[in-house]
């Protein structure tokens, strides 16, 4: 069986941990031009550290074929270095002033099975 395991690292869950309980000054995301979604970058600055939470596509196997996925990742990055992935896309700024009280990390586990045998797992956050 192959397993294949893209979930948040340990470094990056403690680094979201470490959010609960503080002060978000402002978040910053491209224009909701053509979708309610944000694609590729989001901006969030707390009171004592800024973050990009990243959607980076990558070409890895999938379920036995080579497919893009979309990896999840965070990073601390000063809020005036997160810009958009779209060229020359200026992001929108949106204060929050608020405590963060909770945080929900969505893991996710996919199995595709052949003639009743588990040939992949998937673990993956969303």
């Amino acid at each position: 069986m192959k397993k294949i395991d893209v979930r948040f690292s340990a470094s990056e869950m403690a680094e979201i941990n470490s959010m609960v309980g503080k002060k978000m000054v402002k978040y910053k995301c491209d224009p909701f031009e053509f979708s309610t979604s944000v694609y590729g970058i989001v901006g969030v600055s707390l009171e004592d550290a800024d973050y990009a939470f990243r959607n980076k596509i990558e070409v890895m196997d999938y379920f036995g074929e080579q497919e893009d996925v979309a990896l999840f990742s965070v990073e601390r990055k000063p809020f005036s270095n997160i810009r958009s992935l779209i060229q020359d896309q200026i992001m929108i700024e949106t204060p929050v002033e608020a405590t963060v009280s909770e945080i929900i990390v969505v893991n996710e586990r996919q199995q595709l099975f052949e003639h009743e045998k588990q040939i992949y797992e998937v673990l993956l956050t969303r």
